[in-house]
């Protein structure tokens, strides 16, 4: 997320440049965020078999550790299909024109900084006990 707020490509000139550098950050943001995901995974399987809390409440039975990685697995399968249905979206707005690669490339850049943000809130208390 720091690298954000640098906007490493403000510098970059031409399409080409832009194209380079966004692809740079993505780079690197992909492999933050595939470590990311791997640490909640982590996080998530931790408590199996030290005696999971299975006790019926309002809403039902607690998943399991495991049952919670399958879930994350499943919802992280459906965001990599948004993220391309959208990144697709995003060229074929510019598609013809030098705005395409730059705008797919930025897509895909929000996409995954927005999707590391989102699950800092979704998965906050299992990340912060």
């Amino acid at each position: 997320m720091d690298r954000e707020k640098a906007d490493p490509c403000r510098e970059a000139v031409g399409t080409r440049d832009i194209v380079e550098c966004l692809g740079k950050e993505n780079e690197v943001a992909t492999v933050n965020y595939r470590a990311y995901l791997d640490a909640l995974h982590s996080l998530l399987a931790l408590t199996l078999g030290n005696g999971e809390n299975r006790t019926p409440g309002p809403t039902g039975v607690p998943l399991t550790s495991k049952e919670l990685v399958e879930e994350l697995d499943g919802a992280e399968a459906a965001w990599r299909k948004y993220r391309q249905a959208q990144c697709t979206a995003a060229f074929d707005l510019y598609k013809g024109g030098t705005a395409a690669g730059p705008q797919a490339s930025s897509c895909e850049l929000m996409l995954v900084r927005n999707r590391m943000r989102e699950l800092e809130k979704l998965y906050y208390v299992r990340l912060h006990d």
